[in-house]
C-alpha cells in the first residue's frame, strides 16, 4: 500500500499535464481505502493469534497508518500550469463591491484547490444580487447546471486559445446569453450574489489568472491575484 501511494505521489509530483494526472488525483483515496481494509483484517487476525502486540505487527500497523493518513491529506492538485499565469488581461467579472471568501493556494483558505479545474479559482459573495460582466472578450461554449442547485448555472467561456474560464453560480433566470454567443469585455451576462471564478485548459487542469485594474480595500491595483478577506470592485465604479 505504501509503495502504491509513493508511486502515485511521484507521478503527480512530475506534473506531466493532460488527463493522466487528473485521473490519478481522483483515485488518490484508493491506497488509503485498501490500507484501512487491510488494517482491519490484520487486527482481527492478530486478535485471533495472540499475543496481540508484537514488534513485527506494530511496524506493519504503523506503515498502514501512515499510508492511510497520507491518502486523506488534503493537498492541492499539482497542476502543470503552476507558476505560469495566463497572459490574458482579465477584469473583475461583476459590478459593485464583492467580498473574496476563497482565494490562494492553500486548502485552509481555498477549498477549490482540491479539484483540478478549480485549482486556482476564487470564490466571492455580496449582500445582494449584482450584474455579472464579461471579464474579457469571449465566446460562450456552454451553460451548465450547478450540481445540487437548480437555480444556478455555470457559464463556460473560451477566452483564449487553450484557455477556458468558468463563472459558477449565475442565477439561471437572469442569464442573458446562449452557447455560441460572442461578446465584448464588460457585456452583461446575468446576475447573482455569489460566484466562483476559475480558469483551466481543455483537459481540465487549472491555470493561474490575474485581474487587472481593480480596486481592493479602496486602493487601485494594477495587476494581481485576489486574496481572502479583500473587498474588491471594478476600477471605474470608484469615484
Amino acid at each position: 500500500m505504501c509503495g502504491l501511494a509513493a508511486a502515485l505521489t511521484g507521478y503527480l509530483a512530475m506534473r506531466p499535464g493532460g488527463e493522466g494526472p487528473i485521473r490519478v488525483y481522483g483515485l488518490w483515496f484508493v491506497p488509503g481505502l485498501l490500507a484501512a481494509g487491510l488494517f482491519l483484517f490484520s487486527l482481527v487476525w492478530c486478535l485471533l493469534h495472540r499475543p496481540l502486540l508484537q514488534r513485527g505487527r506494530l511496524k506493519g500497523w504503523i506503515a498502514l497508518a501512515v499510508c492511510l493518513w497520507w491518502s486523506v491529506f488534503p493537498f492541492p492538485y499539482p497542476s502543470s500550469h503552476e507558476g505560469h499565469a495566463s497572459l490574458v488581461a482579465f477584469e473583475l467579472p461583476f459590478a459593485g463591491e464583492w467580498e473574496v471568501i476563497f482565494a490562494g493556494h492553500r486548502y485552509r483558505q481555498n477549498p477549490l484547490v482540491l479539484r483540478a479545474e478549480t485549482r486556482f479559482g476564487v470564490g466571492l459573495r455580496r449582500a445582494g444580487e449584482a450584474e455579472i460582466l464579461a471579464p474579457v472578450d469571449a465566446v460562450l461554449l456552454a451553460v451548465e447546471p450547478v450540481p445540487g442547485d437548480g437555480s444556478r448555472v455555470t457559464l463556460v467561456l473560451e477566452v483564449a486559445k487553450l484557455e477556458i474560464l468558468e463563472l459558477r453560480g449565475v442565477l439561471r433566470e437572469s442569464t442573458r446569453v446562449s452557447p455560441g454567443d460572442s461578446f465584448s469585455q464588460g457585456a452583461s451576462l446575468g446576475r447573482t450574489d455569489r460566484l466562483d471564478v476559475y480558469l483551466h485548459d481543455p483537459f481540465g487542469e487549472g491555470k493561474p489568472m490575474r485581474f487587472h485594474g481593480f480596486i481592493a480595500q479602496g486602493r487601485r491595483v494594477e495587476k494581481a491575484e485576489l486574496r481572502v478577506g479583500q473587498t474588491v470592485s471594478r476600477d471605474q465604479e470608484i469615484p
